[in-house]
């Protein structure tokens, strides 16, 4: 859809903020419309930081079944780190899951996630048959003032598989297996 045909036909889903939010958005993949409740469009947002969208901390506020960036449906959360909360999400775009970091609202964190980025992408280039096993970044943009980098989804993140062995580490045979 339109951003044109959203605001013609479902604005009174859509929170004020989202109202001016949604014309920087030329196709809309996906609004939660059957989970909004209030009129107005969305739950009742508390806070000022960020509009309402970010804690104390500038942490994004997670709500499952949300949108990000009229793309994204939030599934699940799957961790929290030094930078920020990592989420699955479904790709209307793409119709597939993907695993995607929102980088919490600092200037400094916004910056290292820059060069994350540029990391990322130059690992992502210099590989293209995916011969070399890296994660791989999908897509980066900026949304409510929060750097999302997507990523392919993976079964298991490292920590959990060592968590589920009893943080005994790996043994070699393991590791060969991975690097070669």
């Amino acid at each position: 859809m339109s951003m044109h045909d959203v605001l013609d036909n479902l604005k009174r889903f859509l929170h004020p903020y989202e109202q001016i939010e949604i014309l920087n958005y030329t196709t809309i993949y996906f609004l939660p419309i059957l989970e909004r409740k209030l009129p107005g469009g969305m739950e009742t947002m508390t806070g000022n930081k960020n509009n309402g969208f970010d804690n104390d901390v500038g942490e994004y506020t997670i709500k499952l079944r949300d949108h990000m960036a009229y793309w994204y449906e939030i599934i699940s959360k799957l961790g929290k780190g030094s930078f920020g909360y990592c989420v699955k999400c479904f790709d209307y775009k793409e119709k597939k899951y993907v695993a995607m970091k929102i980088i919490w609202n600092k200037k400094w964190l916004h910056n290292q996630g820059v060069i994350e980025v540029k990391i990322l992408e130059t690992l992502r280039d210099n590989d293209p048959d995916d011969k070399n096993y890296i994660v791989r970044i999908k897509e980066h943009f900026q949304f409510r003032n929060h750097l999302c980098i997507t990523f392919e989804m993976l079964s298991m993140n490292l920590y959990e598989h060592i968590k589920m062995h009893n943080f005994d580490g790996f043994d070699e045979s393991l590791v060969w297996k991975y690097v070669i």
